[in-house]
């Protein structure tokens, strides 16, 4: 089976609990639609829960570009950092220090003190990881073509191939829901809460003009959302 969850921001006990409920093994597929990390407590537990499995397949999301922007240069200095704002701002250059401000201030911090407790080969192999994460995934299954990626498709041109765009315009970029953009393809994302869609669909799943939104907003007490693209099947776990 293939399964598709998105924005998972650390929620550890809710994605094991997902595993568990859908009974995910070697025969399955999960791709993650990005924003693994930042705001909750343990995304770092994540990410080293899914290095060791090759059928898991992370795609980037805008949180988890800033995470991997900072920790990759960081990465030896952590403490320092934590503990002394003047030691970040003098080893980050300008662009990635501003980076860094933004980061912590919307939910990095969580990550970083979950990264500066590993040895120093997690870290690089964490690092390592990261750097082969997916901008987006085309995939056709029983007839139907899906697109999976984080957020959506910015100043979308409906002539211009997915291949084009760059991978800041599709992380950050909020996909207007009303709006059909492929009426042959489907478009799986993440990044916006489905609250914010509709609040009657407070996490929920949602389906609309060729459109799946599966950030059903576990982190903010909603709940984390899966669907099997096989059979349509959704899954539901409470925020713990």
């Amino acid at each position: 089976m293939i399964y598709v969850m998105s924005d998972l921001h650390g929620c550890y006990k809710e994605y094991m609990k997902m595993l568990e409920l859908i009974n995910f093994s070697d025969n399955d597929i999960l791709y993650i639609l990005g924003d693994i990390c930042d705001r909750g407590d343990s995304p770092i537990k994540i990410l080293l829960h899914m290095m060791k499995h090759d059928n898991i397949i992370p795609i980037w999301g805008n949180h988890d570009i800033s995470a991997y922007t900072v920790l990759s240069k960081i990465a030896n200095h952590t403490k320092e950092v934590i503990e002394d704002n003047d030691y970040a701002q003098t080893l980050l250059n300008h662009d990635v220090y501003k980076e860094f401000l933004y980061w912590i201030t919307d939910g990095g911090i969580k990550t970083l003190k979950e990264f500066d407790k590993l040895s120093s080969f997690e870290k690089e192999m964490i690092i390592y990881y990261m750097s082969d994460f997916r901008n987006y995934i085309k995939l056709n299954l029983n007839g139907e073509e899906y697109i999976l990626l984080h957020g959506g498709l910015k100043d979308f041109n409906p002539d211009k191939d997915i291949d084009s765009y760059r991978l800041l315009d599709i992380v950050w970029e909020k996909p207007d829901y009303n709006k059909v953009y492929f009426h042959n393809k489907v478009i799986v994302s993440g990044h916006t809460p489905t609250v914010v869609i509709d609040s009657a669909k407070a996490g929920l799943i949602i389906k609309k003009n060729n459109h799946i939104a599966i950030d059903c907003g576990c982190v903010y007490g909603y709940s984390l959302g899966c669907l099997c693209l096989d059979d349509d099947k959704e899954y539901y776990i409470k925020k713990d």
